[in-house]
């Protein structure tokens, strides 16, 4: 009844557990340690038992030489006729050839460590097959495919794959699978003539139970642990990274105690060579998690699923921005997105736009990027002939180009005051009048409008008219920052990481469990904008599918970048520069950032404050 009990309670359970008694006797081995161990294979190939025989085929994808096969040298490949004086332990290898043939020739291509491509290939004729094998650095990869049909063997650190075709009838006699140590079916055992076990074909599967568990398992960290436990003089191991088989896996080992006295340990095995698999998993499962709390917290404030598909995020206070952003869009009034740079005002923009005038054109226009003396003919444009320099057709400005749709006045705030009574006089009557003109031009316009300034205080202190805040302020929207939404930063973190990897046209890359850690541990003070730069870096670096918290570089919190050694002596001019560099950055770190504050603090006109922010390459 008890190892009933066990049986049902093990198999329900999805990682690999394994049962030992005191001496080391495996009691219990659940089927999910038997796949990830490899006595139980997935699919539904098969092959009998046997070994490699002179005449047959032998194809094999080393991704490095002499680890994880069974200590392969060089010399080893002289069964297939291959004798490369070049060839070091390391290197990675594709070989195939006919097993002790002195007269047939190879098909083979080798490649260091150092100038690994991301995928290693070599193909032809093999005894009259014709015969495929890679290596995937990148998916982490092994396949051989053999008439077209492919064979695959993923890896983490390093694996030899190995398939043999029966020279006699040209069928597939033997391809290796994970499990291959357990097995003893490592490949350079197999061309010394070692028998291999078969696999899927309805014979007794390989047994275990009954079998000592050190004899099952080549010595390593996992095996001494076990051995220092049965012997009482060792505590238990939780989800710790340990090779077995020089596989590695995430381990748990519990002891199983009477008393004093220690029975037996129980063994818990995770398969991390299925990262991909554990991570879809999660994602699956934070996916779920979120989407019940959305259905909670949206019965006061329902908004379609497919709404925002853009603009990710689930917590509380950006479900309350798109339900606002939702009523905007169906009201079609004038709207204006607070909040910090980087938290996706220009985003928000375009879903608002999407939901309000989908067939319309979209005129984003940043209005700090625009001089001070062309905001008028950039805005409303001009007739042929209106000033020196003018084309003689005339040219549209932003709100012609966004007749029927929308136009985005992004930092409208830097506006200035002598443009701001046509712009008042465009929104209230629906017309405007191009530089040069006597007629006026009508457009059907939305307008929508962000900053990042406080624009209240800029009409207080005389910089905005009063009467074109209430009239772009019809609705407003305040975007949190990251620091007060951080339960969104994974959804981000995934989107934007798939967004990247297209853009790219590479792969897609996940993001690994400390990956994520490490970026809940900034505060963002760059918000989105951060956050997407940090992943679009992390995604350039990682060789692998899988972003490590290697890969992810984030700068150090509240620090401002280093400063260069003080000018203490040399030409005046060099000291000048040097002097004029540090009051500006003393000035934008003491206006937190903001240029605008900066340039009152210096006393300086915005062209020179900016021209001097980029002959010092201050960002």
């Amino acid at each position: 009844m008890e190892s009933k009990l066990l049986d049902t309670i093990t198999e329900i359970v999805g990682e690999g557990i394994v049962c030992v008694n005191a001496g080391g006797i495996v009691t219990h081995f659940n089927r999910k340690a038997k796949e990830i161990t490899g006595i139980v294979l997935e699919g539904g190939r098969s092959h009998p038992a046997g070994s490699i025989l002179p005449g047959d085929i032998v194809l094999i994808a080393d991704n490095m030489l002499g680890d994880d096969d069974g200590g392969m040298t060089p010399e080893d490949l002289s069964h297939l006729n291959i004798r490369d004086p070049e060839l070091r332990p390391g290197d990675a290898v594709l070989a195939a050839g006919v097993y002790h043939s002195g007269g047939s020739k190879p098909l083979y291509r080798r490649c260091g460590p150092y100038a690994m491509p991301q995928e290693l290939c070599l193909e032809g004729l093999c005894g009259g097959l014709e015969v495929r094998l890679s290596v995937s650095r990148y998916e982490k990869l092994l396949t051989i495919s053999v008439g077209g049909e492919p064979y695959h063997l993923r890896y983490l650190r390093s694996m030899a794959h190995l398939v043999v075709v029966d020279g006699g009838t040209g069928k597939v006699k033997f391809y290796q699978e994970k499990g291959c140590t357990i097995r003893r079916e490592d490949l350079k055992g197999l061309l010394e003539g070692g028998t291999f076990q078969p696999k899927n074909d309805g014979t007794t599967e390989f047994s275990v139970i009954g079998r000592d568990f050190f004899e099952l398992f080549q010595p390593c960290e996992l095996t001494q642990r076990m051995d220092r436990l049965l012997s009482g003089g060792g505590g238990a191991t939780l989800d710790e990274e340990l090779y077995i088989n020089k596989r590695l896996m995430l381990c748990s080992i519990l002891p199983v105690r009477e008393g004093n006295h220690v029975r037996g340990a129980v063994l818990k095995l995770t398969d991390l060579s299925e990262l991909h698999k554990l991570l879809d998993q999660r994602n699956e499962l934070i996916t779920k998690v979120e989407q019940a709390s959305l259905n909670v917290d949206n019965q006061a404030m329902r908004v379609p699923a497919n709404a925002f598909p853009d603009f990710a995020g689930s917590s509380p206070p950006i479900q309350r921005v798109k339900y606002l952003a939702f009523k905007a869009a169906q009201a079609r009034c004038n709207v204006i997105i607070t909040g910090e740079s980087g938290t996706g005002k220009s985003q928000l923009a375009r879903e608002i736009h999407r939901l309000s005038r989908p067939d319309g054109p979209f005129v984003e226009v940043n209005c700090s990027s625009i001089p001070r003396d062309l905001f008028e003919s950039e805005l409303f444009g001009y007739v042929g002939g209106a000033f020196t320099g003018a084309l003689s057709g005339g040219k549209p400005g932003y709100f012609e180009q966004a007749d029927g749709g929308t136009i985005f006045l992004d930092e409208i705030g830097e506006i200035p005051m002598s443009a701001q009574v046509k712009l008042l006089y465009a929104i209230q009557n629906k017309r405007f009048y191009r530089v040069g003109a006597t007629k006026p031009t009508n457009v059907d316009v939305r307008i929508l409008s962000a900053t990042n300034q406080d624009l209240w205080k800029a009409v207080r202190e005389g910089r905005f008219r009063e009467d074109l805040y209430y009239r772009i302020n019809v609705f407003s929207l305040r975007i949190p920052p990251l620091r007060e939404r951080i339960s969104d930063l994974y959804l981000l973190s995934r989107s934007l990481t798939e967004s990247v990897c297209a853009q790219y046209g590479i792969p897609p890359k996940k993001l690994s469990g400390s990956a994520v850690e490490k970026l809940l541990q900034h505060t963002w003070p760059g918000n989105i904008r951060e956050l997407g730069n940090v992943i679009e870096r992390a995604v350039a670096v990682c060789e692998s599918s899988i972003i490590g918290p290697e890969e992810i570089e984030l700068s150090p919190v509240g620090a401002r970048p280093a400063e260069a050694a003080p000018v203490l002596s040399g030409p005046l001019k060099a000291q000048l520069e040097y002097a004029e560099e540090q009051a500006l950055l003393r000035a934008l770190a003491a206006a937190e950032g903001d240029k605008r504050r900066a340039m009152e603090l210096l006393e300086m006109k915005k062209s020179s404050f900016y021209e001097r922010l980029q002959h010092y390459g201050i960002k």
